[in-house]
């Protein structure tokens, strides 16, 4: 019974005796007959089961026939050498060359290469070629041998010779490399580079054959020829290697061509080893030559319609016959195509079906990484371009949209970088990046805020013990303790707007007590008297305080206000110096207002209430004077706020004086457009949007702080303002923006809301 990969040897070959007694390997079944792969590169050889039995060492083939004499003539034939085949002898009958017998030679026995062991060499070569057995071989010579199951640990009987050990730090050679065979010099080779991380090179085209050594990745190798499952048979060393695993243990491609695709007649590698059948389909026949180009001797010919046996082919478009050294072109420039294999082109045939439906696959899939895949192999395959043109136009489109999200993939990671330090902006990163499917840069924009939110409350609680601090001092009213707890807060990192807070909300918290008022006997003196006074001839405008007494918080209390008498007697602090004058935060709720230097005197509690104004209070204020409508130009009773040309602070309601200064309105000619953006869409009461807390009321030009002061707002827009927070020589600006929402969005991260009624 014989089966694939079974050893057998040949015999009762009457047309070849030569190759009786030979052995070899069943590689294939091809009907009736079987591919038979001989020893020692003797090629392969389709022969008949009743030419082949199972190879038994020490027993000799059924019915083996001795070989004829060749006759010594010169018509007699010479057996042919293939190439990488041993010379081929006829079996041995004693008489070599046709001479009488000669006497027997006594040959030596080979001893086992290892100095310490007196077995003979191991009589199966496949095992080793050195040793008695591989575990003798792997022995290192200065330790005793050891000896594994397969040793046959046999004596000498005669004379006998020492192997010679493989050289000292070379590799013990597991199995005789055989010696190259020789390639025609006229026969083209073609040249790959290892693709995998490494490719084993083998002892015959099989992938459970001996290994020879192995390359690595990059590593170059020259190709002679192939067989049609996809070996490569070595130009410059001797094994072969796989093309392509095509799936196998999960391994694609190992060998890449260089310097472009071979020309194949079988370019695809087949599914199942073994020779290949041509059918000549150019007429009126074509030639055999012997060798693979058009100069080579012709062997024969082969008409029209008759099939001829393959068994490797090379580059060029050279096939190689079956049994003897002969070789026939399958394709030609000029004539065309002239051998065609049906095995190739079914597998050609499905190999188009299969690239069309992963093309239709991809296409639907709409995935550009796929798609690309599925066009390669389609032109592999043999696909026009016409019925691919679909799926490229698909393929750009997939490209362009790349190109496209890449934009503003790349531009979204720009914005998180500038806002990686803004806590509402992190957030609109994490739910934009979700929303357009920027999966890194979301996960990144969340990071950044956990991150920031982490580094906040380590702050908080690092900085709570100097803000407590603050805020006593700044109750307390003891100005060189503010100005302690304000250097130390600073130079233990706090921010300059939380000082600015907690600074204002304490300050304005610790002065409870309603302001002092002027005495009510001067008011009710000017009030009730109704003699008209002649006008009061114009006061002395001097400054009470000494030249360097006012500097920043300071407590100074107003007077001698002519046109805003109800703030003479009001107390405030300094809390910053500009150009025309003070910025004083008033202790009587109405904010903050800029008065010049001749207005303020410093003030201390332990001086009592409140000092009338220096101006003579006897004397009551002139009337006002009554201007035609006309002459007023309709400013007065103009609803537009206006600014101060002394101080330039916008007023938003209308009067002729300043709310900051008590300087009189200059009337200037009136403008045919308004001197900036109105305000009106901010008003309301506002809430937070987290916990609906009160946080300020918007009204005209001003904001009135749930926990401060009323401030007043500078309009960029109508949509936009910022205003001004200052406390002990700190100043900071903050603006807001109302969005199409209706939120107002301030720019340290707040979100307030409109209350609803």
């Amino acid at each position: 019974q014989l089966f694939i990969k079974m050893r057998v040897i040949l015999h009762s070959l009457s047309s070849r005796p030569e190759l009786n007694g030979l052995t070899g390997v069943l590689v294939a079944q091809v009907q009736d007959k079987w591919q038979v792969r001989m020893d020692n590169d003797g090629g392969e050889k389709l022969l008949k089961a009743k030419n082949l039995a199972p190879y038994i060492p020490g027993q000799p083939p059924p019915s083996a026939a001795p070989a004829p004499k060749p006759a010594a003539t010169a018509s007699a034939p010479v057996a042919e050498k293939f190439p990488g085949a041993a010379p081929v002898r006829p079996a041995s009958t004693g008489y070599p060359n046709g001479n009488a017998a000669s006497p027997p030679v006594q040959q030596q026995e080979r001893l086992c290469a290892h100095p310490k062991c007196n077995y003979l060499v191991h009589s199966d070569t496949t095992n080793t070629t050195t040793h008695c057995c591989r575990a003798c071989q792997g022995t290192q010579n200065h330790m005793q041998p050891k000896h594994g199951p397969i040793c046959e640990k046999r004596k000498a009987t005669g004379s006998c010779v020492r192997v010679q050990a493989p050289a000292a730090g070379g590799r013990p050679a597991v199995k005789a490399q055989p010696k190259q065979p020789s390639l025609p010099t006229e026969q083209p080779i073609q040249r790959y580079q290892i693709a995998t991380e490494f490719a084993f090179i083998r002892q015959d085209p099989l992938h459970n054959a001996p290994i020879y050594g192995k390359k690595q990745r990059g590593d170059v190798v020259t190709g002679a020829e192939e067989t049609f499952d996809g070996w490569v048979h070595l130009a410059d060393e001797p094994g072969w290697i796989i093309k392509d695993m095509q799936g196998r243990q999960n391994v694609g491609q190992v060998l890449l061509p260089v310097g472009g695709e071979p020309v194949l007649a079988v370019p695809k590698p087949l599914a199942n080893p073994g020779p290949v059948s041509f059918q000549v389909v150019f007429k009126p026949q074509i030639a055999i030559r012997s060798g693979p180009n058009k100069q080579g001797q012709i062997m024969g010919m082969k008409k029209f319609g008759e099939t001829v046996q393959a068994e490797v082919q090379t580059y060029g478009g050279w096939v190689r016959l079956q049994g003897v050294n002969h070789w026939a072109l399958t394709n030609d420039s000029t004539f065309g195509k002239l051998l065609e294999s049906a095995a190739a082109k079914e597998a050609s045939a499905m190999d188009r079906g299969a690239a069309l439906g992963a093309l239709d696959q991809a296409v639907k899939c709409r995935d550009a990484n796929r798609l690309q895949e599925a066009l390669s192999r389609a032109r592999a395959a043999g696909i026009d371009k016409v019925q691919t043109q679909h799926a490229e136009q698909i393929l750009a489109e997939l490209k362009a949209d790349e190109v496209r999200f890449e934009a503003k993939r790349k531009e979204f990671r720009q914005r998180i970088d500038k806002v990686k330090d803004n806590e509402r902006e992190l957030r609109d990163c994490v739910d934009d990046g979700a929303k357009h499917g920027f999966r890194e840069e979301t996960l990144l924009a969340q990071r950044l805020l956990n991150e920031l939110l982490e580094t906040k409350q380590k702050t908080q609680s690092k900085h709570q013990g100097l803000l407590d601090r603050l805020a006593a001092a700044a109750a307390s009213g003891d100005k060189q303790e503010m100005k302690a707890a304000r250097d130390a807060a600073q130079k233990g990192g706090v921010e300059k707007k939380e000082i600015a807070r907690i600074f204002s909300l304490n300050i304005i918290n610790a002065t409870s007590e309603k302001p002092a008022q002027v005495p009510s006997n001067v008011e009710q003196t000017v009030r009730t008297d109704p003699t008209p006074a002649a006008p009061a001839p114009e006061p002395v405008e001097t400054s009470l305080a000494a030249p360097g007494a006012l500097e920043l918080g300071v407590r100074v209390q107003l007077h001698s206000l002519q046109n805003r008498t109800v703030l003479n007697g009001v107390t405030g602090i300094l809390v910053a110096q500009r150009d025309r004058g003070w910025q004083v935060l008033l202790f009587n709720g109405a904010g903050m207002k800029l008065f010049k230097e001749r207005y303020l005197t410093p003030y201390s509690k332990s001086d009592g209430p409140p000092m009338p104004s220096v101006s003579a209070p006897s004397a009551p204020p002139p009337p006002p004077k009554e201007e035609p409508a006309a002459a007023l130009g309709g400013e007065a009773c103009a609803s537009e706020g206006w600014v101060c040309t002394e101080c330039d602070f916008h007023n938003v309601k209308s009067g002729t004086v300043c709310e900051a200064c008590d300087e009189p309105r200059k009337t200037s000619a009136p403008s045919a457009e308004p001197a900036g953006p109105q305000p009106g869409l901010c008003d309301g009461r506002w809430v937070g949007e987290d916990g609906g807390e009160w946080m300020g009321t918007i009204e005209g030009g001003s904001i009135q702080w749930a926990d401060g002061p009323l401030v007043e707002l500078v309009f960029q827009t109508e949509r936009s303002f910022s205003c001004e927070m200052s406390a002990e020589g700190v100043t900071e600006t903050f603006s807001a923006e109302l969005d199409g929402e209706g939120r107002l969005l301030w720019c340290d991260g707040d979100i307030w809301t409109r209350e609803t009624q």
